[in-house]
């Protein structure tokens, strides 16, 4: 990714000028990128052969692709630049930190649901706690304010309840 943002150029359409060759092709290459990781996360699973040598390395270089067609005035920017998407923009951390647990955590056992259903669960349930991390954690640190100690009081033993629950519950199925 730092090779391709470097070797880019400030978008020199931004001002509504003619579109550049490289921001043409950077347009294609973002679309191509899209579809590539489309594609992986359909088609990708835990114990695919292909995806530890190869998989992994070309979803990075579509990520690439992606982030510099999103610095250009091209199709890719104006989908992600979409109202509803800027929102999750700000999740993103804590959807990255926290839908891989709950994806494993959410399974098909554990649920009774599966197909769209299972996928439309993890989804809203990782939304709702990257939601919850934002506000309860990244916006204090960000903003500079302090956890008050009578807060700090209630919070720290509710959180490590809820943690030692969420621990010894998913694991519960586990052999000792």
């Amino acid at each position: 990714a730092c090779v391709m943002l470097r070797r880019t150029q400030p978008p020199d359409d931004a001002a509504h000028g003619p579109r550049s060759p490289g921001s043409i092709a950077a347009g294609f290459a973002g679309l191509a990128g899209l579809v590539v990781i489309a594609t992986f996360v359909h088609v990708a699973r835990l114990d695919s052969t292909w995806l530890y040598p190869w998989g992994l390395l070309a979803t990075a270089v579509a990520t690439s692709a992606v982030v510099v067609a999103s610095l250009r005035r091209t199709a890719v920017a104006v989908v992600l630049a979409a109202a509803p998407l800027i929102p999750l923009g700000g999740l993103s951390s804590g959807v990255s930190l926290l839908h891989w647990p709950i994806f494993l955590w959410l399974n098909e056992a554990r649920t009774g649901l599966d197909g769209a259903a299972l996928f439309a669960l993890r989804v809203l349930v990782s939304l709702g706690a990257a939601t919850a991390l934002y506000h309860l954690v990244e916006m204090p640190i960000r903003s500079g304010r302090r956890l008050q100690a009578r807060h700090a009081a209630i919070a720290l033993p509710v959180a490590a309840v809820v943690l030692l629950v969420g621990t010894l519950w998913t694991t519960r199925d586990l052999p000792p």
